[in-house]
């Protein structure tokens, strides 16, 4: 069975986004059990630690903290109306931030 001190490491590290401490918490776990003779347990965390980075997503967060430490993310406060595009490009963004203003949360 899991130590505290792992159950903690893997709720950090998931809060944290690190995958790859997440990943790292769950193989010790593993070892763990499969020298206490759990195989089946054992098997099923490397399995589960394979797919840890299968499921993310690779879309950056727009909270002004980007997944990638070597990505800096930065919103500028500009105005619909300032933008220098064509008609038909215009139209199109308008449209796009109204789906995303309206969208059903």
């Amino acid at each position: 069975m899991a130590t505290t001190n792992q159950i903690i490491s893997l709720i950090k590290a998931h809060n944290e986004n690190n995958n790859e401490k997440f990943k790292t918490v769950i193989l010790q776990i593993a070892a763990y059990e499969s020298k206490h003779n759990h195989k089946k347990i054992a098997d099923d965390l490397k399995k589960y630690a394979e797919q840890v980075n299968q499921h993310r997503s690779n879309i950056l967060g727009f909270n002004n903290t980007p997944i990638n430490p070597l990505v800096y993310l930065s919103i500028e406060k500009h105005k619909l109306n300032e933008l220098i595009v064509s008609e038909d490009i215009y139209i199109r963004i308008n449209k796009i931030l109204n789906e995303y203003n309206n969208k059903s949360n």
